[in-house]
């Protein structure tokens, strides 16, 4: 198989195969949250936040490609 088709391929797979995971991880998180009456989905918001803190700081040691 050619180099740059297989590439293509491993990043669809790898694209839907995330996509899978991220749905269901989301899903599970939701359905543990505690009741909405109680205490709201601030949780949501606290898992939204950290998940972007943690992107951002995966890119602060990376240095740039010459």
């Amino acid at each position: 198989m050619p180099a740059l088709p297989a590439f293509y391929v491993f990043c669809i797979l790898l694209a839907a195969s995330h996509g899978m995971y991220m749905a269901v991880d989301i899903a599970l998180f939701i359905d543990v949250l505690p009741d909405k009456k109680a205490a709201g989905y601030s949780s949501l918001s606290i898992m939204s936040i950290v998940a972007v803190a943690v992107s951002a700081a995966a890119i602060i040691p990376v240095r740039k490609v010459k």
